[in-house]
């Protein structure tokens, strides 16, 4: 028969057994994410982006700033938007790229932007529309044939690998979307201010 402290002891192993359990789990989770993100990483920067913009329609928005996209600039930024994602709903946010599209140019950086939607068949109207009312300096690629994507099936289909910062011969330098992530907004600035 076990005495009332080691009933306890033994009770409050058992309880922290259960409560830790899950914190182990979840811990372990997370590592396998991050190496799993390595491993993509990896994996895209062995490619090539290839882009053929010419296969794909472009709308200009509608101001009097949007520039289009040369190749003389040493440093692209690509972001990709498929039909997996609300196209009209992220063509809204555009113009939220207006900042840092005007930081690079006022700085001298010369990066070109180059923004690819692959909107579902219904939504090209959509599309067309919002690209126009969106204030985005720049134009946007609309790639309904899925040139993009069947071009590049090495990146996968998580959209946080969506957005690429690639060099003049087309290799991949950074990935992440600097809007959204101020790690990489520091990393992507440090880049095309060091050229």
């Amino acid at each position: 028969m076990l005495t009332k402290s080691a009933k306890f002891m033994l009770l409050m192993s058992v309880l922290c057994a259960v409560l830790l359990v899950p914190i182990s789990c979840k811990r372990l989770s997370q590592i396998r994410a991050k190496s799993n993100m390595r491993e993509s990483i990896f994996n895209m920067q062995k490619h090539r982006v290839k882009l053929y913009l010419n296969r794909m329609a472009y709308c200009v928005p509608d101001n009097d700033t949007a520039r289009a996209d040369t190749s003389t600039a040493p440093y692209r930024l690509v972001t990709y938007i498929d039909s997996t994602n609300c196209t009209p709903c992220m063509l809204n946010k555009m113009h939220q790229w207006n900042d840092i599209i005007d930081y690079t140019r006022a700085n001298g950086n010369h990066v070109n932007y180059i923004f690819i939607f692959e909107p579902k068949a219904d939504h090209i109207e959509d599309a067309h529309f919002a690209v126009e009312s969106s204030g985005l300096k720049n134009r946007v690629y609309l790639d309904t044939a899925s040139v993009f994507r069947k071009e590049n099936k090495f990146i996968p289909k998580d959209s946080k690998y969506h957005t690429m910062l690639i060099d003049k011969n087309d290799s991949i330098i950074l990935i992440g979307n600097p809007k959204y992530n101020k790690k990489i907004e520091k990393i992507f600035l440090y880049i095309i201010n060091n050229n």
